[in-house]
């Protein structure tokens, strides 16, 4: 009875039956590329200030 219930709310909802891990393997791929690319902007803003900051010194 559970999965006639869950088939036919799946049908009226539009969602694909075999897409129930699909989100999560697809946030483990991309997680660590953004997270890198964040990190990455960090280390840039953390350089420019210092630059700033010493052209303001000399």
């Amino acid at each position: 009875m559970r999965a006639t219930f869950r088939k036919v709310i799946a049908l009226l909802d539009g969602t694909p039956t075999g897409t129930r891990g699909q989100s999560l393997v697809e946030l483990t791929l991309t997680l660590p590329v953004l997270m890198v690319m964040l990190m990455g902007l960090t280390e840039i803003g953390w350089y420019a200030n210092n630059y700033l900051n010493l052209l303001d010194i000399v």
